[in-house]
């Protein structure tokens, strides 16, 4: 397994792990839209290097993961304190995105 790491905008090859940095916020939302029509919880991954728990958990189960990272992936990234991080298969992108927009519409999510 190869781990490579770019923004969505310049890979040149197709993802099989979408790594997604956010707020609590939009990390719960984005675990509310995996659930909207799967019913499938995301797996809550530790404190653990992200290569194993955001990048390699997704990969080889095929489920959402979100965690916080270790203390030196936090760092190399520069993450802020606040943000968490979600990794989709890429595989589930287009649903999760398409559920995002529906829930919109629906009175529970807003």
């Amino acid at each position: 397994m190869t781990i490579l790491i770019c923004t969505i905008n310049r890979a040149e090859f197709e993802p099989d792990v979408i790594f997604i940095v956010g707020n609590a916020t939009q990390g719960m939302e984005l675990l509310h839209a995996n659930a909207y029509d799967s019913g499938s919880h995301g797996l809550g991954a530790d404190s653990g290097p992200i290569c194993s728990s955001m990048a390699a958990v997704p990969y080889l189960t095929g489920k959402v993961t979100y965690g916080f990272g270790d203390i030196g992936s936090r760092n190399n990234m520069k993450l802020k304190t606040e943000e968490i991080m979600v990794s989709l298969p890429a595989t589930d992108l287009e649903r999760v995105v398409l559920n995002l927009e529906e829930m919109k519409t629906k009175t529970f999510f807003r």
